[in-house]
């Protein structure tokens, strides 16, 4: 293979690891991975791992958070790549960068673009109670997530899917869809399909504070928030007698009472493991949590019908 057939991997978290792996079983010479660096709050160090798979197939690698030194944009255009790959990355690749390889850069974003472009789109998703997800595979350009799409596949998101869940389906439609496409990719024979600007939506940014329930919403859109956020994304979670609570599962009631004398975020029932929480229209059955890094039965901790989760004392 030819200095210039290359391709260069921009990526990281577990479909990172997983890409590189596909990559090097199809016999792709990877010249350079750039990995990404995790945020501090994030549990799993998927960083550790790539730079162990890099080094054992003697691939120079660097953790990072950002491609835009001159050293790397020098060092890329030295590698003189064919292609450059990206999965798993949070930031802006520089329009230099993408200039650089023959066959452009191309990514994978988890939604079905133009729809949901930016930032935690499976948990946006999931959150706004969508029914069908999916992944894209396309063209970066300068934009977000706005380039020339290769290809779709669709996922249908059910009604008990978490994060997590939705999550492993996107990761490994992700891989797939790139392996499935990546020679029509090199020969430059690959779909360029434009978005519709007109049906573009985009998404924020998360936080771990974002993740705060506000009792007075509906019944559903919390219960959405909960499975959206669970572990191992940093959870939903409430304030009860001082104490930051995580809500990890919760459940709709089967028989919901009908609550005329309402005070959102009231415990009004305990059961075993579990307890029930008056929401703005409704209630839901609250099965666990987690205390300090410690996972619970919701009614190890609320365990009195006087309580009122969100209050803070």
């Amino acid at each position: 293979m030819q200095k210039d057939e290359n391709i260069v991997f921009i990526g990281g978290r577990d479909r990172g690891l997983k890409c590189i792996k596909a990559l090097i079983e199809k016999g792709e010479k990877l010249p350079y991975i750039f990995c990404l660096e995790e945020d501090d709050h994030e549990k799993e160090k998927y960083s550790k791992q790539i730079v162990a798979l890099a080094k054992k197939h003697s691939i120079p690698v660097k953790v990072t958070k950002t491609i835009k030194s001159v050293t790397d944009i020098n060092l890329l255009k030295n590698l003189k790549p064919l292609l450059i790959i990206v999965m798993g990355w949070r930031t802006i690749i520089p329009s230099e960068v993408l200039k650089i390889p023959k066959r452009g850069v191309v990514a994978v974003h988890e939604s079905l673009l133009p729809k949901y472009r930016g930032f935690a789109p499976i948990n946006w998703a999931i959150i706004n109670g969508e029914k069908m997800s999916g992944v894209t595979l396309f063209y970066l350009d300068e934009g977000i997530d706005s380039g020339d799409i290769i290809a779709q596949r669709k996922i249908p998101i059910g009604s008990t899917d978490t994060g997590f869940t939705l999550y492993q389906k996107t990761k490994t439609a992700s891989v797939e869809i790139l392996i499935d496409y990546l020679e029509d990719i090199k020969r430059g024979s690959a779909s360029r399909i434009k978005q519709n600007e007109k049906e573009a939506t985009y998404t924020c940014f998360r936080t771990p504070d974002d993740g705060e329930i506000f009792w007075t919403r509906p019944a559903k859109d919390i219960y959405n928030l909960i499975r959206a956020l669970s572990d191992p994304y940093p959870g939903a979670f409430t304030i009860y007698e001082g104490r930051k609570i995580i809500i990890q599962k919760a459940s709709f009631t089967d028989s919901p009472r009908n609550f005329v004398g309402r005070i959102p975020g009231r415990v009004v029932a305990v059961g075993q493991g579990w307890v029930e929480v008056l929401t703005g229209d409704g209630s839901l059955k609250i099965e666990e949590i987690e205390v300090e890094g410690k996972k619970l039965p919701a009614s190890k901790i609320f365990s009195s019908i006087k309580g009122t989760l969100g209050i803070v004392r």
